[in-house]
């Protein structure tokens, strides 16, 4: 008699299910775009991992979900930035310390300028000081020739 086949256990895979649909990243979106994080709202067990999430806006078959996120990512910026009218108006109202309701301004601004530095982020300034001067071909040629005569320690400068 032959001997019996052991049979194979099915094992399910380790973690949740990591299958990508539009409501799920509908979803996702919708709520990044209120504020929330992916990290909190990835520990909700009807959701992703957030690694799984983050891989799937590395995937070219996910483009547009990561366009999607991106978008939600900047309507987020100006979320957290309009926050900043609610906190002084509690602060106008006596709910919130001026102290307190200053941290939290202050932490708003920051986090808008990182997700969205053209509208939200500090602005640069570039002045420039000095004069420009402007060189003939032959006085460029000139000027490289003397300097470099000048970096190798010769006093004169080869003429050809």
């Amino acid at each position: 008699m032959p001997p019996k086949k052991a049979k194979k256990k099915k094992t399910r895979p380790v973690g949740r299910p990591s299958i990508f649909t539009e409501e799920i990243a509908a979803e996702i979106c919708r709520r990044v775009a209120l504020g929330e994080s992916v990290r909190s709202i990835c520990r909700e067990s009807e959701f992703p991992s957030q690694w799984t999430v983050i891989a799937w806006l590395g995937q070219e078959k996910y483009s547009d979900f990561a366009k999607n996120y991106a978008r939600a990512r900047e309507v987020q910026a100006d979320s957290t930035y309009e926050e900043i009218q609610e906190v002084e108006v509690e602060v106008r109202a006596g709910i919130i310390d001026a102290q307190v309701a200053r941290v939290l301004i202050d932490s708003k601004k920051w986090r808008a300028g990182r997700m969205k530095p053209k509208i939200y982020g500090d602005k640069v300034s570039l002045e420039h000081t000095g004069s420009i001067e402007t060189l003939t071909d032959e006085q460029l040629d000139n000027k490289i020739k003397m300097l470099m005569a000048e970096t190798h320690g010769s006093d004169t400068v080869d003429e050809k």
